[in-house]
């Protein structure tokens, strides 16, 4: 069955890649799913360069038994390594990857690289900088991102 002839169930937590390097950050994206209502399953990754490591099945995760393949990928942009842009251009390259929804999540307020990403093929652009409240009004409108996820048991990303 092909990537768009999967059926979808939305009482399955959504997976989500979350791309980080800050610990705060990991912690602010938790919380701030939890208060949407979102029920999500947050696979963590401080680096760009772990990112594209997790979906290639590479490094450590080569040795990983279950690697579910994300449902949308919520990627900071600015990070050591391998910079959010880098990832986001590599994924939407992808054949394997480019549906994915990706939503940068960043402390950029910045009008150019919120230009950059959109046109590399970010789904959506949320500032970290906003009050609490404002994220969790933001996550919950940009779920329809990812709300059409297949039914089920995620699907596990092979090496």
């Amino acid at each position: 069955m092909s990537e768009t002839q999967r059926t979808y169930d939305a009482d399955r937590p959504v997976q989500i890649l979350h791309v980080e390097d800050e610990v705060d950050d990991h912690i602010l994206a938790a919380n701030a799913l939890a208060s949407a209502g979102i029920k999500a399953n947050l696979i963590q990754v401080s680096t760009g360069e772990d990112a594209l490591h997790y979906l290639h099945g590479e490094g450590e995760y080569a040795k990983w038994t279950y690697r579910p393949t994300p449902d949308v990928i919520l990627l900071d942009l600015h990070m050591p390594k391998l910079n959010g842009f880098d990832v986001l251009e590599s994924v939407k390259s992808d054949p394997r990857f480019k549906d994915i929804p990706v939503v940068v999540f960043t402390n950029s307020l910045s009008p150019d690289e919120h230009s950059r990403a959109n046109a590399a093929g970010a789904s959506a652009y949320i500032a970290k900088t906003q009050l609490f409240d404002r994220i969790v009004y933001l996550l919950d409108m940009v779920s329809c991102c990812w709300e059409k996820r297949p039914s089920g048991s995620p699907q596990t990303l092979v090496g």
